[in-house]
C-alpha cells in the first residue's frame, strides 16, 4: 500500500525524535524545564524570622576575684563589688548574673557571660529574685510631689 508524502513525513519526523507539530523533542524538554525552572525560582516562600540572640555582656575586668558574702540561699554568694545581681553558684562553681532581663553564666568571673536557657537554669537561682530595677527619673519626680504634699499637708 502506497502512503501519500505526508504521512510518510510524519512518520519519518516522529521516529527521528520530533513532535506531531515538527519541533525536535530535545527543544520542547529544554523550553518545559527553564519555564519550570524560572517559575520555582520566582516563588517567596515566606520563613519565619530567626530568634533574636541573647545580648552579649560585657566582661568585669581587676586584679583578682572579688569579695565574696553569703546570701540567705545556701551555696549562692554574692560579689556586690561587680554589681547587684553578680553570685558564685559553689555547687556548680560558675557565676551567675541577672541582666536584661534573663540570667547568664561564667566560668570564671571575669570570663565570657552565657545566656542560660529557662530549662536549665537552677532552682537556687529560679527562686531568687533579681532586685526591682532603679525608679526612673519620672517616677522619682511624682514620689517627690507626694511626699511635698503629705508635707504642706501636715503644716498648720
Amino acid at each position: 500500500m502506497h502512503r501519500p508524502p505526508r504521512m510518510r513525513a510524519h512518520s519519518r519526523n516522529r521516529t527521528l525524535g520530533y513532535t506531531d507539530q515538527g519541533k525536535p523533542v530535545r527543544s520542547v524538554i529544554a523550553t518545559t524545564a527553564v519555564v519550570l525552572g524560572l517559575s520555582a525560582c520566582l516563588q517567596v516562600i515566606a520563613l519565619p524570622p530567626p530568634p533574636p540572640d541573647a545580648p552579649k555582656l560585657e566582661t568585669f575586668q581587676g586584679d583578682g576575684p572579688p569579695p565574696l558574702e553569703p546570701t540567705d540561699v545556701p551555696g549562692l554568694l554574692a560579689a556586690p563589688s561587680l554589681g547587684r545581681t553578680v553570685y558564685y553558684y559553689e555547687a556548680q562553681e560558675y557565676w551567675c548574673r541577672f541582666a536584661r532581663n534573663r540570667w547568664y553564666m561564667a566560668f570564671d568571673w571575669d570570663g565570657n557571660w552565657f545566656d542560660i536557657p529557662d530549662a536549665e537554669l537552677p532552682t537556687v537561682l529560679a527562686a531568687r529574685h533579681a532586685p526591682p530595677p532603679p525608679k526612673t527619673v519620672e517616677e522619682e519626680l511624682a514620689e517627690l510631689e507626694r511626699q511635698l504634699k503629705e508635707l504642706e499637708a501636715a503644716e498648720p
